[in-house]
């Protein structure tokens, strides 16, 4: 399969700022600086190279903090000192960006993209930049720039970057492409069938869903999907089925709201009502202001009433019959007592 070096791929991705997920982070955007810089150092004494270099800039830019002095100047002289070093202005530049520095965070990459031109991370804190900045030619750019055909990742973003442009045509051929090179990789064929969907395509779209179920059959997401297609499709009991996989695979409480007001949908909808209510309730506990769920509730109620109302109707009717028979041999003894 087509592909580039480690040092040039996405797994720089760690120092990354927009996947970073630490207590420490946390601390930092909560403007605990102190609690953050503990933790970070904490951590320093633990790593060394290209590690200990991105946590010092961090530890960095929390003195500076502390200190009332502004980030910007004091991570650039280290990104200066340590110029060469690539994993080190990935970091600077995602500081940067934190701090709302886009346009310094934008020359430090640029300055970086320099050294490693097919790096995957470098690219995709490009885009976040210029999107940060409303630029949304700027970061569809940087990311073509890269090849988003060759990894799967960029694709990805790129194809986003293009739905919010609206150009989801565009998008679904990116995503075709890199399908052609990595048919098996799981978040490209979710990708390609959600775009699928959207453009009209069900059937293209339950083909790939249907074979990452086989696949990944624990993924709550690919069989909620799968339902959706198969409802458009008027295929119900599949997308009923799909829909329960997916409403057992969620903890208990914690079902999408979407996955259970459709499964009420389909209830109500082949004339189970009640069903149907009991799943707009359960959907309105996740979800109170669900106006979905709220209308479809109110629907299932109506039907559930309209549905009494013929029950007992039809219960009358019976009476009236079975009385009718009684009457009649009532009547058929007395004439036959008579005689």
């Amino acid at each position: 399969m087509p592909g580039r070096q480690a040092s040039e791929s996405s797994t720089d991705a760690d120092a990354a700022i927009s996947v970073e997920t630490r207590l420490w982070y946390v601390d930092y955007f909560e403007e605990k600086y102190s609690a953050a810089q503990a933790t970070l150092k904490t951590q320093l004494a633990g790593q060394t190279g290209d590690d200990a270099l991105a946590t010092q800039a961090w530890i960095i830019a929390c003195e500076l903090k502390q200190k009332g002095l502004r980030v910007v100047e004091g991570v650039l002289d280290f990104a200066l000192t340590h110029k060469e070093n690539v994993r080190v202005q990935v970091v600077v530049a995602g500081v940067l960006r934190s701090e709302r520095h886009t346009k310094e965070a934008i020359a430090i990459l640029s300055f970086a993209q320099q050294l490693a031109p097919k790096n995957t991370t470098i690219a995709k804190l490009l885009a976040a930049c210029y999107s940060d900045d409303a630029n949304l030619i700027g970061a569809i750019a940087e990311l073509e720039k890269v090849g988003a055909d060759e990894y799967p990742d960029v694709a990805i973003e790129l194809a986003d970057f293009l739905e919010r442009d609206e150009k989801k045509q565009e998008a679904i051929s990116v995503i075709c492409r890199c399908y052609s090179r990595y048919p098996t990789d799981k978040s490209i064929r979710f990708k390609y069938a959600r775009l699928a969907q959207e453009l009209g395509q069900p059937a293209a779209a339950a083909y790939l869903l249907n074979d990452l179920c086989s696949d990944d059959p624990n993924r709550i997401e690919h069989w909620g999907y799968l339902g959706n297609v198969c409802l458009e499709m008027e295929l119900n009991d599949v997308a009923l089925a799909s829909y329960r996989r997916a409403e057992a695979l969620g903890a208990p409480g914690q079902t999408n709201q979407w996955i259970t007001g459709n499964i009420g949908n389909i209830l109500k909808n082949r004339g189970f009502p009640t069903e149907g209510a009991a799943y707009f309730e359960r959907a309105l506990k996740l979800e109170p202001d669900s106006q979905y769920a709220h209308e479809r509730l109110a629907q299932a109620l109506k039907n559930k009433a309209e549905e009494q109302r013929n029950f007992e109707k039809k219960c009358l009717e019976g009476k009236q019959w079975i009385m009718a028979e009684v009457d009649r041999i009532r009547a058929g003894r007395v004439g036959g007592s008579g005689n």
